[in-house]
């Protein structure tokens, strides 16, 4: 007795007619009714209590609790903002035209409220005047002052939470953005997006590494691009665009962000190896050495590493130094044909090399009237030494263990 009757809807998987006919029935029950629409539910709340007539009073009663409750303003910048979704059951039928019988239920083809909803959720802020008694006639016109004010802040406020709910993400960058620039002279709705921006970081990160798995690239960078709108010093999005970039070959803007990345965390091994992957990529097989050894050194053992290492010895002609590298590449990852690959065909251009130096050697002309013949002026030790990873004159280019 007294209770409340609570029904949640999701606007975009019902039809008119459906909800129509929801609020009907409630309303045929019930004595007060009212509709909370928020971006994908409509909450029906139903009593018989007295206490729960939507009017001037209780108006005024919520008011009061968000001046004295803090984590409201988390959830709602001001009062407006939470009465702004709040339509009576009698607008809403009016709007949804009217609950229409038909015999067929199931045969029910209507498509789903949701977007004829939307609109009117977004743009009709002050539906809840219709609500309070026209007996106040002064407390409606303040009430009306506010609502006015804070109209256009209401509908942005609202179109973000729309994009957010359908994933529209970039659209809710850019509604957000908006506020960020209105609110410089509305101090609680300053404090508001301020907050819901701090959380936005991680969100929009999550986001786009979602969506870099589904490999829709331009849409995780503009997610990546609005986390540095927001703090251009953050470095896992520096260090995501730098990555991104150099997925679909756009080398300047790899080398922008990776480089900025870097300047923010120098000694970050996961940065330094795409650093050197672009270097190599762009033909500066030396300078790329330089940072992948530096990955090297910060314990990034990963077969990408010591791939990549192989690569860039191979390009500079310490064919043994890459032989080692793709060995132990192929250790980190025994089951890329890449690699397995990549170390065969270097086998064999290092069994040419030794090839060349077994020819037959040349007579001096001199000697071979004579029947002598004279070696070439490269004797045993030297040889072995070109081909010895720890002689001294290569001892300072050797990775450690």
């Amino acid at each position: 007795d007294n209770g409340i009757f609570a029904e949640i809807i999701n606007p975009d998987f019902c039809s008119k007619k459906t909800i129509s006919r929801c609020v009907t029935n409630i309303s045929s029950i019930y004595k007060n009714r009212v509709v909370y629409f928020f971006s994908d539910a409509a909450v029906i709340l139903a009593s018989d209590s007295g206490d729960f007539a939507f009017n001037a009073q209780l108006y005024n009663k919520l008011t009061e609790m968000f001046s004295r409750r803090d984590e409201l303003s988390r959830m709602f910048y001001n009062e407006e903002h939470f009465f702004s979704n709040l339509i009576e059951t009698e607008t809403l039928l009016s709007y949804l035209g009217g609950a229409k019988d038909n015999a067929d239920d199931s045969a029910n083809d209507e498509p789903a409220a949701g977007n004829e909803l939307d609109k009117l959720y977004a743009e009709k802020n002050n539906l809840v005047l219709s609500t309070l008694s026209n007996e106040m006639p002064a407390f409606n016109q303040a009430a009306a002052v506010r609502f006015a004010r804070d109209n256009q802040a209401l509908t942005f406020l609202k179109e973000s939470e729309l994009a957010e709910a359908s994933e529209r993400y970039i659209d809710e960058m850019e509604f957000l953005f908006k506020l960020r620039t209105l609110s410089q002279y509305m101090p609680r709705l300053n404090l508001y997006i301020k907050n819901i921006l701090a959380y936005k970081k991680d969100y929009y990160y999550n986001a786009a590494l979602g969506f870099e798995k589904k490999k829709d690239w331009e849409t995780a960078g503009k997610l990546y691009q609005a986390i540095l709108a927001l703090d251009k010093d953050n470095f896992e999005a520096n260090y995501r665009l730098g990555l991104l970039s150099l997925t679909v070959q756009d080398m300047d803007s790899s080398f922008r962000y990776l480089q900025y990345a870097l300047s923010l965390r120098k000694d970050d091994p996961k940065a330094l190896t795409q650093m050197g992957i672009l270097l190599f990529s762009t033909g500066r097989a030396a300078d790329a050495l330089r940072y992948l050894t530096q990955a090297l050194e910060r314990n990034e053992y990963t077969a990408q590493v010591f791939f990549y290492l192989g690569l860039v010895y191979e390009e500079l002609g310490r064919l043994q130094e890459s032989k080692q590298s793709y060995e132990r590449a192929a250790v980190a990852d025994p089951n890329d044909e890449t690699i397995k690959t990549r170390l065969q065909n270097l086998n064999v251009k290092i069994q040419a090399e030794i090839d060349k130096w077994k020819m037959n050697s040349p007579k001096n002309e001199f000697e071979s009237e004579r029947g002598e013949t004279i070696q070439l002026p490269v004797d045993k030790t030297s040889y072995d030494m070109r081909l010895d990873d720890n002689s001294p004159a290569e001892e300072g280019n050797i990775i450690g263990n």
